[in-house]
């Protein structure tokens, strides 16, 4: 499955790998997943892949952490940090160790263990199939009990985060970092915690056979400090970029004395949804057309909307 249908087609890394299951596969891991249900409770800084949570949740403690710091003078320094292609690299040896290390049942972990070792794969691309490939890392993107266990192996992250004394802290709640799924977000009131909390998520990153893509990481501030000229963040030897605006969760954050969102990006998106749907809908009755943009239009421009 192509990941940015604006993008480069031939580039191999802008393709995802789905999953396509019988039913019966699926109806296995559904079985799997009500049974271990107890212990797959990862920590409530994790939103992505939970119920009654999701995206909008994120944005608004990401908010809500902002303000509370600056309206009192302060400033908060977050850095956006992108794991290389998490879902395809996951451990599969890591993984079952996070899971026992959870508490699931050992059989439970056997018959996955069993399960993740008889993945093969077929890539089709015009009609034309390649040969059968056996995988031998990542879990499986579309399968049903995929989403739970990834919680369960990134959720490293916020254990380790936990245990510093750094990040941001309200009263005595910490929300120093937010995830949703593999996205990443550090929180800190001080330059020198957001770098060890930076040099934490490398460690722990190390120990799960992960790796960040620095590229597609960087470091945003907040408040009144965030006009002056700010240190080098390193992450694992590699320089962090400062940046002025950046894209997390879906939505554009624009650094300064105070969070603010930059719409532009999602009107120009909204805008090219509704001017295809009516190039290609010439023909096609009113309310189809307002069916149409009330389904994919709609969506675009509403996105996170009651956190915003």
């Amino acid at each position: 499955m192509i990941k940015d249908k604006t993008g480069n087609a031939n580039d191999v890394n802008n393709y995802r790998f789905i999953t396509l299951s019988p039913v019966i596969s699926k109806l296995f891991e559904m079985v799997v997943l009500s049974i271990c249900d107890e212990y797959l409770v990862s920590d409530p800084l994790q939103f992505g892949f939970k119920r009654n949570v999701g995206c909008s949740n994120a944005i608004f403690t990401l908010r809500c952490t902002i303000e509370h710091f600056t309206r009192q003078d302060g400033s908060v320094y977050a850095a956006s940090l992108d794991i290389r292609k998490a879902f395809d690299t996951v451990h599969h040896y890591k993984l079952h160790e996070s899971l026992l290390s959870y508490g699931v049942p050992w059989i439970v972990v056997d018959v996955l263990c069993n399960w993740y070792s008889k993945m093969f794969v077929v890539i089709r691309r015009n009609g034309a199939l390649s040969k059968t490939l056996c995988v031998q890392s990542s879990v499986r993107q579309g399968g049903c009990i995929s989403p739970t266990i990834f919680n369960m192996f990134v959720n490293a992250f916020i254990v380790q985060l936990r245990k510093l004394s750094d990040g941001c802290h309200i009263n005595t709640e910490f929300v120093g970092c937010l995830l949703y799924a593999d996205e990443i977000i550090l929180l800190s009131p001080s330059i020198v915690g957001l770098q060890r909390m930076l040099d934490k998520c490398f460690e722990v990153a190390s120990v799960l056979f992960l790796q960040f893509n620095a590229s597609k990481s960087h470091c945003i501030a907040f408040g009144k400090t965030s006009k002056f000229s700010l240190p080098v963040m390193v992450l694992g030897g590699t320089t962090l970029c400062w940046s002025s605006s950046i894209k997390n969760l879906g939505v554009y954050l624009l650094g300064g004395s105070s969070l603010k969102f930059d719409i532009m990006p999602v009107k120009r998106a909204f805008y090219a949804a509704c001017n295809s749907i009516f190039m290609h809908g010439a023909d096609v009755d009113e309310l189809a057309l307002l069916a149409l943009q009330e389904s994919y239009s709609l969506p675009v421009l509403m996105y996170a909307m009651p956190a915003l």
